[in-house]
C-alpha cells in the first residue's frame, strides 16, 4: 500500500469535485456542503433525471477505518447521493472494502484522478444503473429540497454582491 501520498482533504475535494462536473456529468455540485440531519458532504453533484453522485474522502487509512464504524456507513438510508464513491490516494483502500454499491476513485501523487471500481457502470455504459434507489435508502423528494434550499441561498446571496 502507498501510504506516503501527501494529499490534503481539501486537495481530493477539489480534484473529486472537478471529477464529480466533468466525469459523472453532473451540472451542479457543491464541496463541503452541510446537510443537517447528516452532517458533511465534501462532494454532491447533481444532473438529470434524478442522478445524483455523492463523493466521501479519505486521507489516511486511519480515517478510512474510524469512518467504515460510522453512522454514514452503517446507516446508508440517512445519506445522500443515489450514487456514493469514496475517493483516496492511490492505494489507500482495495475495491474489495469499500460498502455494498460504492465506487472507488484513486487520486496519485501527480493529483490526477482514476475512477477503478464503478459498480454503477460495469461495462462502462454512460447510464448508470443500480445506486441507491430503493426507497428506504434514497430519498429523491428529500434531496430536491435540498438542492432547492442550495439554490434559495445563492439567489439571495447574488442580491447582496449586485
Amino acid at each position: 500500500m502507498n501510504n506516503h501520498v501527501s494529499l490534503t482533504q481539501k486537495d481530493l475535494v477539489e480534484i473529486a469535485y472537478r471529477w464529480v462536473l466533468k466525469e459523472a456529468g453532473c451540472a451542479a455540485s457543491f464541496r463541503e456542503y452541510m446537510k443537517p440531519d447528516v452532517g458533511e458532504c465534501p462532494v454532491i453533484g447533481f444532473a438529470s433525471f434524478g442522478k445524483s453522485v455523492l463523493v466521501q474522502v479519505n486521507t489516511t487509512r486511519a480515517e478510512f477505518d474510524q469512518a467504515m464504524a460510522s453512522q454514514f456507513w452503517l446507516q446508508p438510508e440517512n445519506n445522500m447521493g443515489r450514487y456514493r464513491f469514496l475517493c483516496v490516494p492511490q492505494d489507500l483502500v482495495q475495491p474489495e472494502e469499500l460498502p455494498e454499491r460504492w465506487g472507488l476513485l484513486y487520486v496519485d501523487e501527480a493529483q490526477k484522478i482514476t475512477c477503478v471500481y464503478n459498480p454503477y457502470s460495469p461495462n462502462g455504459s454512460y447510464f448508470w444503473r443500480n445506486g441507491f434507489e430503493d426507497e428506504n435508502l434514497y430519498n429523491l423528494l428529500g434531496q430536491n429540497e435540498q438542492l432547492y434550499a442550495a439554490c434559495r441561498r445563492f439567489k439571495y446571496m447574488a442580491r447582496f454582491l449586485n
